[in-house]
């Protein structure tokens, strides 16, 4: 290989990322994904993160639903270990959005609330409510 070919090679090499940042951001501009997705694909995919790592981006939040301080990534796969209801803030009493009812299956968790043992499960990536960490168990 000679070196005029080696110097093009090593300018298309350095030159790629720029062209994937260009492509990320005009995909963001048309509105074909947008930053909170990246949680939704982690927990639909199943895939965790180290404990403690913040999410990117706040995710997006059902009606009714109280935003909360801050957010980790999920760093576990979890089910129905015990029916629950979902709830719309950290605590037993706050306003009940939906059930988790089958015993056995497969929760989405789009993040854990940061400094509490409370996570927020979701439906086609937007947090429908919040489930204490305790009544949900690994999925194998």
């Amino acid at each position: 290989m000679t070196l005029q070919k080696i110097r093009k090679l090593e300018a298309i090499a350095d030159l790629w990322p720029l062209a994937l940042i260009a492509v990320l951001a005009a995909a963001l501009a048309v509105g074909l994904f947008s930053p909170g997705d990246a949680a939704a694909a982690t927990a639909t995919t199943g895939a965790t993160a180290a404990p403690g790592t913040p999410l990117a981006a706040a995710p997006r939040l059902a009606p009714g639903v109280k935003p909360q301080a801050g957010y980790e990534a999920p760093t576990e796969r979890l089910m129905v270990a015990n029916p629950t209801p979902i709830f719309s803030d950290l605590d037993h009493t706050s306003a009940q959005t939906g059930r988790l009812d089958t015993v056995g299956a497969p929760v989405t968790v789009l993040a854990k609330v940061k400094g509490y043992d409370w996570l927020l499960v979701g439906k086609d990536g937007v947090g429908i409510g919040y489930v204490p960490r305790s009544l949900l168990t690994p999925r194998g």
